[in-house]
């Protein structure tokens, strides 16, 4: 059986360990931008093949290289920190945590065409998304049976029912 696959997505075995899917996760992140990371602006996510837009949500704690001394309350990751961070992506990722599978674990920061940060995943985070956003997923991988029975529905809508069955390269 040939299995076809699209960059950034993760293959693994029916017995293996399955990866995490998010849009969210818990990240130690190292930052070597010119300009500092701050929220709400879009930077690119690389990780593996996978290439997503990512925001920075949320800041734990920050490490100033420079002075080896710590802070909890920054609204920024300024050039040489090391943080503790929620990172947020557009899109769900699939990815590992780096104590489980580094090579999934790991990722770059692009800001502005350049690589300006990286890090490791070590720790899903539960996806803050509404009931409306997991019903409309849900839908997309279940398929849901009207409550309009198909004889209605060509009385109601002049529908003739057909399958049209799409074959070759």
């Amino acid at each position: 059986m040939l299995f076809r696959s699209r960059p950034g997505e993760i293959m693994c075995r029916a017995d293996e360990p399955q990866p995490n899917v998010s849009t969210e996760f818990k990240a130690n992140l190292f930052w070597l931008g010119k300009k500092p990371m701050v929220p709400k602006k879009k930077y690119i996510l690389k990780l593996a093949n996978t290439r997503a837009s990512v925001y920075l949500k949320d800041i734990e704690h920050v490490l100033d290289a420079s002075e080896l001394t710590t802070e909890t309350n920054k609204s920024r990751i300024g050039r040489h920190d090391v943080s503790e961070c929620i990172l947020q992506t557009v899109k769900p990722i699939a990815f590992d945590l780096t104590s489980d599978i580094e090579g999934t674990g790991r990722f770059v920061i692009i800001d502005d065409y350049e690589i300006a940060g990286g890090g490791i995943i070590v720790e899903t985070v539960a996806d803050s998304k509404s009931r409306i956003q997991t019903e409309a997923e849900n839908r997309s991988f279940n398929w849901i049976s009207s409550s309009i029975n198909p004889e209605a529905r060509k009385e109601r809508y002049g529908q003739t029912p057909k399958l049209i069955v799409i074959t070759g390269p």
